[in-house]
């Protein structure tokens, strides 16, 4: 499944926040781990939506990591989709410019 989600367990039951769980429930999970896997998500989004983040915008990323892993999931899945539309939009000849 991936969005849009109706409720946090639905965003909960994508495969990060269930891998991140899994981890932790079986005893691997160490200091910052979440923080690292949000952030390889949000970026892996962004480099999927054809998306230069910045140098601020990386910083804003690595601050947007620490959040929770829910809504996490949401921001990383919203920036593919939001890219999806655009492409599917520019292919119908439907963007703004």
């Amino acid at each position: 499944m991936s969005g849009p989600y109706a409720t946090e367990a639905d965003a909960m039951a994508e495969p990060l926040p269930l891998a991140i769980v899994a981890l932790y429930n079986a005893g691997l999970g160490r200091a910052g781990l979440g923080d690292t896997a949000r952030l390889s998500a949000l970026t892996l989004a962004c480099e999927a939506a054809g998306v230069e983040p910045g140098t601020y915008g990386l910083r804003v990323l690595h601050w947007l990591s620490r959040c929770e892993t829910g809504a996490v999931q949401v921001i990383a899945d919203l920036i593919i989709r939001a890219a999806a539309a655009r492409a599917s939009g520019a292919a119908d000849g439907d963007v703004a410019e």
